[in-house]
């Protein structure tokens, strides 16, 4: 029995085709609505699996260089852009998981713990402020 070479069966190799894959970077938005002019306090948000844990706690007029690096502290989270624009009714923030080895592609979407309940200062119910995640990209 004859065995061919593995790979081109034998016959010499004339052609290739190289396919590369470009990495889609997960976007969400944070939405801060403040319906009280006068209302302070803060938040905290969650990345929703075992190894990332918590922010420290958020100043809803939190500026984007702020929010990052308070996400940038949570375990696994190791880059992340953001932006912040007013919107009518308070904040926008997108968040843009770039990461070079955990916090790229798909990532589980940020669950927001309001001040009073996560040992921050909370802003005083709905009625006041409220903050809202949503995926942009995945």
């Amino acid at each position: 029995y004859e065995y061919k070479a593995e790979g081109a069966n034998g016959a010499p190799v004339s052609s290739y085709e190289v396919q590369l894959a470009t990495a889609v970077n997960e976007v969400q938005t944070i939405d801060v609505a403040v319906y009280d002019e006068t209302v302070s306090g803060s938040y905290k948000l969650e990345l929703k699996s075992d190894k990332n844990g918590t922010t420290t706690c958020i100043p809803l007029d939190a500026s984007a260089h702020d929010l990052k690096l308070r996400l940038e502290e949570m375990n696994y989270v190791d880059g992340v852009d953001v932006t912040k624009v007013s919107t009518s009714t308070g904040y926008s923030y997108s968040v843009t998981f770039t990461g070079s080895w955990y916090s790229n592609g798909n990532q589980e979407e940020m669950v927001v713990t309001p001040g009073g309940q996560a040992g921050c200062a909370g802003f005083g119910g709905a009625d006041k402020a409220v903050v809202s995640v949503s995926t942009v990209t995945q």
